[in-house]
């Protein structure tokens, strides 16, 4: 065999058990149910009062319109804003907020 023969298989092997290490942990998130995590209900939560607050035109948003029995909270004040707003994103297609936390949890 020669070098480039080696090299596709060693290749081909890697990639498999890199698969195969991946396959596992995202058979979490792919199956149906919730998973398991301690703050997972907080971030579907924070995720739809960031769209509540963009679809209301607060540009960038920095109060949760509805938090507090809608009075308002300045959640946005000192939390990152990319995750919130990729989520917004999925919102706007029609997933739920658990799912989009889901995808979310996924793609990161």
């Amino acid at each position: 065999m020669t070098s480039i023969h080696k090299y596709l298989q060693s290749t081909k092997l890697f990639a498999a058990i890199f698969v195969a290490a991946l396959v596992f942990p995202l058979y979490q998130f792919i199956r149906s149910g919730d998973f398991l995590t301690h703050d997972r209900a907080v971030h579907a939560f924070r995720t739809s009062e960031y769209y509540s607050a963009l679809v209301a035109g607060h540009i960038p948003p920095r109060l949760a319109p509805y938090f507090l029995g809608g009075s308002g909270y300045p959640l946005f004040l000192m939390n990152y804003q990319f995750p919130y707003l990729v989520g917004s994103a999925f919102l706007a297609t029609g997933l739920s907020a658990q799912t989009t936390v889901r995808v979310l949890t996924v793609f990161s």
